[in-house]
């Protein structure tokens, strides 16, 4: 898990960042632009859709991962391998149950977790954001 964390750090970072700055966006194009055609309307939620479903997908990924793999050592230790007549199957479980007990996870450079409560914070941020924007706009 960490190979792959770390190959996959700079993209989900610039997922996220994106993510913000595009929802931001889109949504300040949604509403506060008066002279906006219903199609550049459409193609904004369009592209607002585009990336919400972009970061959904990993951070449900990663939720669904979290939650497999907590499901893990339980299902390890009630498969009544005690029973095993098999002295190194059972160290070999005894390896595999040890190891599961540290539950992997998708992060970003150890900053964010990629999971649902990581992507309803993107979207806090984002709405935080274009309520400066639209405060800005204001004035």
């Amino acid at each position: 898990m960490k190979k792959f964390n770390k190959i996959y750090n700079i993209m989900e970072a610039l997922n996220i960042i994106f993510a913000v700055c595009a929802n931001c966006l889109g949504y300040f194009q949604l509403t506060k632009i008066p002279n906006a055609t219903l199609e550049s309307k459409i193609i904004s939620c369009f592209f607002l859709m585009g990336f919400l479903m972009q970061l959904f997908i990993d951070c449900f990924l990663g939720t669904v991962l979290y939650h497999q793999a907590s499901l893990l050592p339980e299902a390890i230790f009630k498969s009544n391998w005690l029973k095993f007549s098999n002295v190194q199957l059972k160290k070999d479980i005894v390896f595999v149950l040890m190891h599961s007990q540290r539950i992997p996870q998708f992060n970003v450079y150890s900053l964010y977790d990629m999971n649902m409560i990581s992507f309803a914070k993107v979207l806090k941020v984002a709405f935080s954001l274009y309520t400066v924007l639209s405060a800005i706009d204001r004035k």
